[in-house]
């Protein structure tokens, strides 16, 4: 009778463990794909923004 109370302890242990889990991976997972997006429009900002400087004055006006 102990070992199958010890069985389904360790049972409910490891399915505690799986939804305790669950949402931290769903949240790490959430957290790199928005570091991911804010390094892209980062990278993309700092293009634009070096391209439009090269491009113009500091008066705005266009360089050809």
């Amino acid at each position: 009778m102990a070992h199958n109370d010890m069985e389904a302890y360790c049972f409910a242990l490891s399915k505690l463990k799986e939804a305790m889990e669950e949402p931290q991976q769903e949240t790490v997972a959430f957290i790199n794909s928005m570091h991911l997006q804010l390094k892209e429009l980062t990278r993309t900002h700092s293009k634009s923004t070096a391209e439009h400087s090269t491009s113009t004055t500091s008066s705005g006006e266009r360089i050809d």
